[in-house]
């Protein structure tokens, strides 16, 4: 980690968007944001496979599927 830390230039993008849709749709539906988050990059890996990779034999070999989870925080 410290040669990578070392070695790589510390980048930030900021951006903003318009949540107004994303907002209604966690009100009517009672869900977190988090949930919405996970589905929505779960959804944007199925679209772009090549993303959506595993390392196999020297080539990135694409998914079919997407497993997205979440664990509990202890904090």
């Amino acid at each position: 980690m410290v040669h990578s830390l070392r070695t790589t230039a510390p980048v930030t993008l900021t951006t903003t968007a318009d949540a107004t849709n994303l907002v209604a749709l966690r009100t009517r539906r009672k869900v977190s944001f988090t949930d919405l988050f996970v589905k929505l990059a779960a959804d944007a890996l199925l679209l772009h496979p090549v993303l959506n990779s595993r390392w196999e034999n020297d080539r990135a070999v694409p998914q079919t599927f997407c497993g997205a989870g979440l664990g509990p925080s202890n904090s």
